[in-house]
């Protein structure tokens, strides 16, 4: 790094942030559109301020080995981050919808609650296609990304429309006062 010259480092930081950066528009698009909802700007910040954090985590932990002296210890870890997962699936959907960052935590972890045996499913399915395709020689992190990450937002743009987004927005009284005026008219 000695005779590295400045405008090359600032081309390599350019192309490691503008990876992330596609990835994070092409997610939040394709998540607005299975919603067919309004895309908001600050949709898009919120969920790429989400992307950052949930990318930088695993970076700031460091890497983590399981061997057979610590199996057991792997497989409880592995459980709790499923679990918190499960618990996280819809959160994507929610910040492009338009929800703050709390609000969105809440509504993903209430939300999900009777689901958890099917988003589960659908993210060690999803987790495996990723695993599968990067293992690809030279083309695997272009793979995974390009066809699964599509897949992923889908998933969750329609898991979010079909169960959630049209029930959760109308409140419990509104269904019962349609039910008595549906029932009083027959």
């Amino acid at each position: 790094m000695v005779d590295l010259k400045t405008q090359y480092l600032f081309w390599a930081v350019g192309l490691e942030v503008l990876v992330p950066l596609a990835v994070g528009i092409a997610g939040w698009l394709t998540i607005s559109r299975a919603l067919d909802t309004d895309s908001h700007l600050s949709g898009l910040s919120r969920y790429l301020i989400a992307l950052v954090a949930i990318v930088s985590i695993p970076q700031l932990l460091g890497g983590f080995s399981v061997d057979i002296n610590n199996l057991l210890l792997g497989l409880v870890l592995l459980a709790i981050a499923l679990f918190v997962l499960t618990r996280l699936f819809l959160f994507p959907a929610l910040l492009v919808t338009g929800n703050g960052f709390v609000t969105a935590l809440t509504k993903s972890y209430c939300q999900s609650r009777g689901h958890g045996m099917t988003f589960a499913g659908l993210i060690i399915v999803i987790g495996l296609a990723y695993w599968g395709l990067a293992t690809v020689p030279v083309a695997g992190g272009f793979l995974s990304t390009a066809v699964v990450a599509p897949i992923h937002a889908i998933a969750i743009g329609t898991v979010f429309s079909a169960d959630f987004h049209r029930t959760a927005s109308t409140p419990v009284g509104r269904l019962e006062a349609r039910d008595a005026r549906l029932n009083g008219s027959r």
